[in-house]
């Protein structure tokens, strides 16, 4: 990846990111491209809905 691609990434580095999709598919997709990309690796299981019930 040349460097044009990989400056969005390198602001994101210090954000807390959480993606989520209905049914993980594409969710699983983004997750993999910002870790593949240098960012935090955290995956939240479940979708939104966790994501809601454990901001709670």
């Amino acid at each position: 990846m040349n460097k044009e691609h990989r400056q969005p990434y390198e602001l994101l580095k210090d954000k807390e990111i959480v993606i989520h999709c209905q049914f993980e598919l594409h969710g699983n997709v983004a997750y993999r491209q910002l870790v593949n990309n240098g960012l935090k690796d955290r995956n939240l299981i479940g979708g939104y809905r966790t994501y809601k019930f454990a901001k709670m």
